[in-house]
Order: structure tokens, then sequence, then C-alpha cells
């Protein structure tokens, strides 16, 4: 456990600003009392409907934490997953689903590699439903074929590194990156105004699909969706604005 937190702020990561931060905090906490994060086993799960998943965090080796944890999956175990499939003779074309921040630089891109090297074998599938960034969408990129869902998200391709200073108690983070929108979101930064207007883009872009997809099925004016300013209401005003086609008790 030490080894990972020390790699949150000594080596480079290839994730998302918003995952280096959680998991870091985590991971101290997960340190100082790991009491803190045991749980119940995950009786009956079945996190998607590929031959593989790649969810959440990734690292070269460690593999954690637990059911009420972000689960932190291995390269290692991945590649080993890889490869049983390749050698799969039922197992004609090779279906992955990827959502996850990124991960640890080290030992993706070896990964990838053997994920490229498998498709000239056996077709591999990719398909992003989520968000697929930075170390994520590296192995994702590799597939012979790659799909997204309607409103999956991907990007964040670059790598970020984390300095960190203890003062007197008080600790800072100053991030060195590979772009200039890969530490966005980072609270040891000002907001500055390039960045302020990528999260308007990308907020805009995500506002205006759910606009018109409450348009279409409520058979109203996306215009008039947009006038609401994601205003809440009670059921009366609800059906007002045409969102609903009723009032009824249960019984």
């Amino acid at each position: 456990m030490r080894h990972l937190l020390q790699l949150m702020t000594n080596s480079p990561m290839m994730m998302t600003i918003d995952a280096h931060q959680a998991n870091f905090e985590l991971l101290k906490q997960f340190y100082q009392n790991p009491s803190l994060f045991l749980g119940g086993e995950k009786s009956g799960r079945v996190d998607t409907f590929c031959h593989l998943s790649v969810f959440g965090p990734t690292s070269h080796r460690f593999n954690g934490l637990d059911a009420n944890c972000n689960e932190i999956l291995s390269y290692r175990d991945l590649r080993q997953s890889f490869n049983v499939l390749a050698q799969d003779s039922a197992v004609k074309k090779i279906f992955v689903e990827f959502d996850g921040p990124g991960g640890e630089a080290s030992g993706c891109f070896d990964l990838a590699n053997l994920i490229k090297e498998i498709g000239a074998i056996k077709p591999v599938i990719g398909f992003i439903n989520g968000g697929s960034y930075s170390a994520n969408y590296a192995l994702a990129c590799a597939c012979t074929e790659l799909y997204a869902s309607p409103h999956s998200m991907a990007g964040s391709i670059g790598v970020i590194f984390g300095r960190r200073e203890v003062h007197n108690d008080k600790e800072t983070i100053t991030y060195f990156t590979t772009g200039e929108a890969k530490a966005d979101g980072s609270p040891h930064l000002a907001l500055s105004e390039a960045e302020r207007e990528r999260h308007q883009a990308m907020v805009n872009q995500l506002g205006d699909a759910f606009f018109q997809l409450v348009a279409q099925n409520r058979d109203v004016d996306a215009a008039h969706v947009q006038a609401l300013q994601a205003k809440m209401f009670g059921a009366r005003d609800l059906l007002a604005h045409g969102l609903i086609d009723g009032i009824k008790t249960e019984e």
C-alpha cells in the first residue's frame, strides 16, 4: 500500500486530475486506518457483458482495494486475462468494455502493445461505456476496433506528475503536465479563463443532448426545456411545463 501511495506523488501517472486527487486521499486514509475499508464480498456481481472489463484506475502490479472502495486493476492481471482469451480457441473475438480514469504509466504501454499483438491473431473489440481517459484510453485505442456508447466520453491523452510538499503541516501538490487541460479541476491551481471555457463547453455539449432527450420523449421544444434553467419543480409545475402526464396517488 505504501508503494502505491508513494507512486501517486513520485512517478508519472496517466490519469485524470480528479482521479489522481481522489485516489491519493483514499490511499492516505487506507494506510492510516485499513479497517475503515473492510467490507462484504461481491456476491453474484456481474461487471460487464464482455469477456473483460477495464473499469476504474489501473496500476502496474497492485490490485485492491475492496468492495467498498474503488477497485484498482493491475496491468499484470489484465495481461494474464488477455493471454488466456487469446489462447482459447472457443473465443473467436475478444470483447472488452472500458470505463476508467486512467492509471499508472509504468506497464501501460507494454499491455497496450500486447493487445495490439493479440489483435493480429484474433479481433479485439473495444467498447467505451462511460468514460475512457488517459491510460484507460491507451489500452482501448490498441483494440482492433473501438466503439463508444452515444454519450460516453474519452480523452485526457497525456501525462501528469504530482510533486508533493509539506511545510509546517501544510500540504501542497504542484502538477507537471503534457497539456494545458490535463490538470483541469485541481484545487491547487487558480481557475483560468481558458479552463473555465473548457468546462463550460463540455457542460453545454452534454446539456444540449439532455435538452434534446427530454424534448423528444415529452414532445416539447428543446428551447423550452433549456429555458427551465435546471430548476427543480413540484408535481403541479412539472405538469404545467409538460414534463409529466398527470398527478395521481399511489392507490
